[in-house]
C-alpha cells in the first residue's frame, strides 16, 4: 500500500534539518523511532497504516506523530550503572534516571580530603609561627641597644621568612581546596537526571552494567507535546515553506499546526522530501506512532481553527 509504505519511510526519516539550524529538540536516530513505534504498536495492537487505502487529493500528505523531544540519557562518569526509572515511567524534569557508582572516584576524593586536612594544619601552624616570629621582632625593634645588630637582623629575617612559609601553605590550601571541589563534583555527575519532564521510552542497559563516560543509558521523549512528520512529493514542494498553516487531519478531526522545518534535499530511498509541523495546539487524539494526514491551509476553506 502507498500509505503504508510512506508511514514507514516517515518513521526511518533522517532529522529534516541541517545540525546547525537544529532547534533544542534532539531528532531521534533512524533505528531508535522504529524501536519507539514498533514498542507501542505491540503494546497497543494499533497500527499506524489504518488509513485507508485510498489515493490522496493533490494537496495531502501522509504523516506520523513523533515526541517534540526525544534523546538519549548518557552517563556522565564511568562505573556500575544503577537505573531506576522504569520504561514507560513518567518523570520530572531533574529527577534522577540512574547513577553510576565508581569506586575508585569516592576513594580519591577520600585522599584529596585527607591532603586537605593536613594542609589546613600545617596553615594554622604556620601561621602561628608566622606570628610568634613577627611579635618577637617588633619586641626587639622597639629595643635595639638591648641586642646587638645581627642578632636583630636575624630576627627580622625569621619574621620574614615565617610570613613567606605561611604564603606558600595558604596557596597550597586553595589549590588542594579547588582539587577537592572537582572532586566532589565528579562524585555529583554519578547521579543522571532527567533534563525535561516525559516518558522513559527505552533503556539501553540493565542495572549492573559498568559503563563508560558519554555512553547512552536510556531514552526518553516528550509525553504530551509531540510533533508530525510528513513527507512530500519533490514536484509539490514548491506549496509548503517554513512558518506556513496546514491542518493535520485524523479521523474528523482538525488541528492546526506551523511547518517548522523542510529538508533541503529528497531522500534517495524514498524519493521524498520530508518536513515537519508543530501542533498549535496540543490535541489529547495525538499520540506517538499515530498516523496522520496533513493538508495546506488554504484561503477559501473553512477555518479549521472552528474544530476547537
Amino acid at each position: 500500500m502507498k500509505i503504508c509504505f510512506t508511514l514507514i519511510w516517515l518513521v526511518l526519516a533522517v532529522g529534516c534539518r541541517d545540525q546547525s539550524s537544529q532547534p533544542i529538540r534532539e531528532s531521534a536516530s533512524d533505528a531508535v523511532i522504529q524501536q519507539e513505534l514498533s514498542l507501542k504498536h505491540a503494546q497497543s495492537g494499533s497500527d499506524i497504516s489504518y488509513l485507508p487505502d485510498t489515493e490522496l487529493s493533490d494537496q495531502n500528505w501522509i504523516g506520523v506523530v513523533l515526541p517534540s523531544n526525544s534523546v538519549d540519557i548518557v552517563a556522565n562518569t564511568g562505573g556500575l550503572l544503577t537505573i531506576s526509572a522504569r520504561v514507560g515511567d513518567l518523570i520530572r524534569r531533574g529527577s534522577v534516571l540512574a547513577r553510576v557508582d565508581n569506586v575508585s572516584a569516592e576513594e580519591e576524593l577520600q585522599m584529596e580530603e585527607h591532603k586537605l586536612q593536613a594542609l589546613e594544619a600545617e596553615l594554622e601552624q604556620a601561621g602561628f609561627d608566622a606570628e610568634k616570629e613577627q611579635s618577637m621582632y617588633n619586641r626587639r625593634v622597639t629595643h635595639p641597644d638591648a641586642i646587638s645588630k645581627d642578632e636583630l637582623d636575624r630576627s627580622e629575617s625569621s619574621a620574614k621568612a615565617a610570613e613567606a612559609r605561611w604564603k606558600v601553605t595558604q596557596a597550597n590550601v586553595e589549590e588542594q581546596q579547588i582539587r577537592v571541589e572537582q572532586y566532589r563534583q565528579n562524585i555529583l555527575a554519578q547521579s543522571v537526571g532527567s533534563p525535561f519532564a516525559g516518558t522513559v521510552v527505552m533503556h539501553y542497559l540493565d542495572s549492573g552494567s559498568v559503563v563508560l563516560p558519554g555512553v547512552a543509558i536510556m531514552r526518553i521523549s516528550t509525553s504530551n507535546t509531540f510533533m508530525i512528520r510528513f513527507a512530500i512529493e519533490p514536484d509539490q514542494a514548491e506549496l509548503l515553506s517554513i512558518g506556513d498553516r496546514v491542518q493535520i487531519i485524523t479521523g474528523s478531526k482538525s488541528i492546526p499546526a506551523e511547518v517548522m522545518s523542510i529538508a533541503p534535499f529528497v531522500d534517495i530511498p524514498s524519493q521524498k522530501i520530508f518536513a515537519e509541523a508543530f501542533p498549535l495546539e496540543q490535541d489529547r487524539m495525538l499520540r506517538t506512532g499515530l498516523g496522520v494526514e496533513v493538508a495546506v491551509a488554504q484561503d477559501g476553506v473553512e477555518d479549521f481553527t472552528s474544530a476547537f
